[in-house]
């Protein structure tokens, strides 16, 4: 533990103290599903078939790629789809609905919880859309690139916050 607030390393000793005075703690591994799930996507094997179950909803939409990320025993899964002229939302939708049905065949033992899960950031700031891109209206309506935003959201408000006064 890395911290500097004495209170809450007494506290966790404490915590830890506890199990331990009344035996130890034994821990069993039941079921490893949703590193296995995870590992599954991010084959190729596994996108193979969630790119079939996703693009046999359409005409138009395509899977172009898959993005896998843990946090504790929870799976989410960004999809990044190509849908032609429209944005495409309820193709997307059918089409991930269609991937998820697929995929919890492979994985009985895995809950969906929601479709969107706020990984995908619809109609929401988030860093990830810098990074990975959303859309065309950069293009079209701001007549810019992705990479020239990024660089002036580092320049000017990463390097341009630190203080430049003259010393």
């Amino acid at each position: 533990m890395a911290t500097a607030e004495g209170i809450l390393v007494v506290t966790t000793f404490r915590g830890c103290k506890a199990p331990n005075a009344g035996g130890g703690v034994t821990t069993l591994l039941i079921q490893d599903a949703p590193k296995r799930c995870k590992a599954w996507i991010d084959s190729v094997e596994g996108y193979g078939v969630i790119k079939e179950a996703f693009e046999s909803t359409s005409r138009f939409a395509r899977l172009g790629s898959l993005k896998c990320t843990m946090a504790g025993r929870t799976v989410f899964t960004r999809f990044a789809t190509v849908t032609g002229d429209p944005r495409g939302m309820n193709m997307i939708r059918k089409g991930t609905e269609k991937a998820l049905e697929v995929l919890q065949k492979h994985f009985p033992n895995v809950t969906m919880l929601a479709l969107l899960g706020n990984y995908c950031t619809n109609k929401k700031p988030a860093t990830i859309n810098w990074i990975e891109g959303r859309g065309r209206i950069v293009k079209s309506l701001l007549k810019t690139t992705v990479e020239a935003l990024v660089n002036l959201n580092t320049e000017k408000n990463l390097i341009g916050e630190c203080d430049g006064g003259e010393y």
